[in-house]
């Protein structure tokens, strides 16, 4: 990651090291900053539905979606649905489709109907209304909007201009709390919180990654006009806590950007911000004709940074989540209920019998 002066490296040797950088000599970043815990420093900010490498996304996408798609060719190469060397040479623009079979059965020049941004929105509905459709008929509340479950059924017809649509938000965080890849990025208005998800991996996983605590100056964009000729794309978004009790406990932010679904950004949440804070306007970054920006209207003073990269050094982080276990945040605080308890009890075992095998 190149230096910016919009992000604050800073690495915690210690529990009390990280509390000396939360705190900031007086200037303390829990008054401007919410944070979001990886158990990997080499992470970035990019939603896990639209990753390159490791989209969790596509281990829920069934062949129905796959059989009514038609794509390019780059993606039935890129995603396994049809060999390189069955395509033929002569045809540079080329549209697949597949029968019920599965067999392709249409080659041809033309317009490609699923361009990047189209079809990773098509993804994204697919396995939002499917998870609807699960939760509805396990009689688990989802939403009572008409637009929304209207389309339980329909959702390949549905097409909207922007994305993600408002009236979906509420359904993309719940499915997102639950484990569901989207676009979003959570973020807690607990430190703490989100320092147990850039450690809870040591009690199954070897120690072998340095985690990070990323901390976002989301108070730079509460007070921005979305209204007029310049929107942001950037949102905000905050859950209703009474809904879900983990994230009442967890204390969670949504973070997201509105786009035309025709258009696929690729890159991540702090590189999007600081290209645009830096004035960079690349020629495929689809601007609106300047009526749309990521940040309209926004500046970070000289004095502030608008994030903050603390890395968590690997062989600490026992000893970073026996110091959290220690102030409540474990299972049962963060994962209200029974489960949340006998999680609780197996953790704090494992946790220490790693202390005994030093």
């Amino acid at each position: 990651m190149k230096k910016s002066r919009y992000i604050k490296e800073a690495t915690a040797n210690s529990y009390c090291d990280l509390m000396k950088i939360i705190y900031n000599d007086g200037n303390d970043l829990r008054d401007n900053f919410v944070f979001r815990g990886l158990e990997d420093s080499s992470y970035d900010l990019t939603p896990s539905a639209l990753r390159k490498k490791n989209n969790k996304l596509n281990n829920f996408i069934g062949n129905d979606f796959v059989l009514s798609q038609r794509m390019s060719v780059e993606y039935a190469i890129e995603r396994g649905f049809v060999d390189e060397g069955d395509v033929p040479e002569e045809l540079d623009e080329i549209i697949i489709e597949r029968d019920k079979t599965g067999k392709v059965n249409y080659w041809g020049n033309g317009n490609v109907v699923c361009d990047d941004g189209y079809f990773q929105v098509k993804k994204e509905l697919y396995v939002l209304f499917k998870f609807l459709n699960f939760a509805d008929r396990s009689g688990l509340k989802v939403t009572d909007d008409f637009e929304v479950r209207n389309n339980i059924h329909n959702y390949m017809e549905y097409n909207p201009k922007y994305w993600p649509n408002e009236k979906f938000r509420e359904v993309i965080s719940l499915a997102q709390h639950y484990g569901l890849p989207t676009r979003f990025l959570d973020w807690s208005y607990d430190y703490k919180s989100a320092l147990y998800f850039a450690l809870k991996d040591i009690v199954e996983k070897p120690l072998d990654k340095d985690g990070v605590l990323w901390a976002f100056n989301y108070k730079l964009f509460e007070n921005v006009n979305n209204n007029g000729p310049f929107f942001n794309k950037l949102h905000l978004y905050r859950s209703e806590y009474n809904r879900n009790p983990n994230l009442q406990a967890q204390k969670g932010l949504f973070t997201f950007i509105v786009d035309d679904v025709n258009y696929l950004f690729d890159k991540s949440l702090d590189g999007r911000l600081i290209d645009e804070l830096n004035g960079v306007r690349e020629e495929d970054q689809h601007w609106f004709t300047g009526q749309f920006a990521l940040v309209a209207n926004v500046r970070v003073p000289e004095d502030e940074f608008l994030f903050y990269r603390i890395t968590i050094p690997k062989d600490e982080k026992p000893n970073f989540l026996k110091d959290l276990y220690r102030d409540g945040y474990s299972e049962e605080y963060l994962f209200p209920g029974y489960g949340g308890a006998v999680k609780a009890m197996e953790n704090r075992i494992k946790l220490e019998s790693f202390f005994e095998d030093k």
